[in-house]
């Protein structure tokens, strides 16, 4: 009798033990999930653009295929050539007719796969960017993203994120605006989103041709075009000529007469 109460103790503390076991385990599976569904809302880890090098964020939103979803993704506002150190305002918009919460991460390259330029986020309360560092290779490369605040859609079935990039301060050719997106269900894990992935490229601008410049110092010349010599200028006119284009070049400030016909 005496050895089987000796035994109810012990096998408590084994029932106890292995409750305790499975309790932490449990917390701690749910604590992982907690941690990727949190991890996803306050914005994504870095390096998930579809940038060269990069995943996207299929890795994982695994459930479908990159692009397949009947929404989309653009990037707009950039123009087809760029100035040193211009500013230019950037939209991503983020569409999903289904989708409850959106999401993306954007970076832009140059054709090396270095960083080009930087980002200026607008004034918001709270804010709804971020921007964030991560390593692909041996290149450090500036990622934006939203933050949780930044998730909710703009109006129903889509979202948009406007900034500023701020293009190099030197030619570095051309750059390339690398993004993807998440159009999500916000079912509390990540099953059933879709990702989607966009880019737009830019150039540097070459310098526009300045019209009527006859003397190479990238400025208008007036001119005008003359039938006959001008009874003023007769002595300056080129013998035997008569239509004649005169010119006053900015340079050098002195007036030009030139044959014409």
């Amino acid at each position: 009798m005496k050895a089987r109460e000796n035994r109810i103790p012990k096998l408590k503390v084994v029932v106890l033990t292995v409750f305790f076991l499975f309790t932490i385990v449990v917390f701690l599976g749910q604590d992982r999930s907690l941690n990727k569904v949190h991890a996803s809302a306050f914005g994504p880890s870095p390096s998930h653009t579809n940038a060269p090098g990069e995943g996207n964020c299929t890795a994982c939103h695994s459930d479908f295929k990159v692009n397949t979803g009947t929404g989309s993704l653009v990037i707009s506002g950039l123009p087809a050539a760029y100035q040193p150190g211009q500013q230019i305002e950037v939209t991503v918009t983020l569409s999903q007719s289904d989708g409850v919460i959106f999401g993306f991460q954007l970076t832009a390259l140059d054709d090396s796969g270095a960083q080009a330029g930087s980002f200026t986020l607008p004034n918001q309360m709270p804010e709804q960017m971020q921007t964030v560092v991560g390593l692909v290779g041996p290149e450090v490369r500036t990622y934006l993203e939203h933050t949780i605040s930044g998730i909710t859609p703009t109006e129903f079935g889509t979202k948009s994120w406007t900034f500023t990039w701020n293009a190099p301060g030197t030619d570095v050719g051309r750059v390339t605006l690398y993004a993807a997106g998440n159009a999500a269900n916000s079912n509390g894990n990540l099953t059933g989103d879709y990702i989607y992935t966009a880019s737009a490229e830019t150039d540097t601008a070459a310098p526009s041709a300045v019209p009527f410049d006859f003397d190479g110092d990238s400025k208008t010349d007036v001119s005008v075009f003359r039938p006959s010599p001008s009874s003023l200028l007769d002595n300056a006119a080129p013998e035997g000529s008569s239509s004649q284009w005169w010119i006053f070049n900015s340079a050098s400030e002195s007036a030009l007469g030139i044959t014409f016909g």
